[in-house]
């Protein structure tokens, strides 16, 4: 088993997407803090206000451009919220892409952090725990807590093939 599993923290990540390897990718907290690109825009921000949880935005095929997906972890409750400030009428949601495939636009207390997949790791076959049940019964974003496994367990689930259909 990969060692960096027991090591994901409670805001690391593990995204689900058929058709990779194992179908499931991770991201340590500590990874994705210090290799992401953090993002300052508006359209973030209104999304933020609004109390999205998570949105996907709309790719450019012609520009080669991925889908990207905006997951505000201060909506999930696990995670320490921070209150957020009232909506913007009219808020638009964001339409930034980078990367190969798709990314993520993570929402953390104001900071926002865009990763692209290819600073994910694929999941060793079998270390899918807790993660694989809720894709199974649907879950679309999860926090997942710890317990005595160390794999698929206390990180931030996001089902990119759920949000896609």
């Amino acid at each position: 088993m990969n060692p960096k599993l027991s090591n994901i923290g409670s805001r690391g990540l593990v995204v689900y997407k058929e058709g990779t390897k194992t179908g499931f990718k991770y991201i340590t907290e500590a990874d994705w803090r210090a290799k992401g690109q953090t993002l300052t825009t508006p359209a973030l921000q209104d999304l933020a206000r609004l109390h999205v949880l998570v949105a996907p935005s709309v790719p450019n095929p012609a520009q080669g451009q991925p889908l990207s997906y905006f997951v505000n972890f201060d909506m999930i409750a696990q995670l320490n919220p921070v209150p957020a400030a009232p909506a913007t009428p009219g808020a638009v949601p964001p339409k930034l892409v980078t990367g190969p495939e798709w990314s993520l636009i993570v929402n953390d207390k104001g900071t926002y952090t865009e990763l692209p997949d290819a600073l994910f790791d694929d999941l060793d076959a079998g270390s899918q725990g807790n993660a694989a049940v809720l894709v199974r019964r649907g879950a679309l974003v999860a926090s997942i807590p710890p317990n005595n496994i160390p794999s698929g367990s206390f990180c931030v689930l996001v089902n990119l093939t759920g949000l896609a259909r």
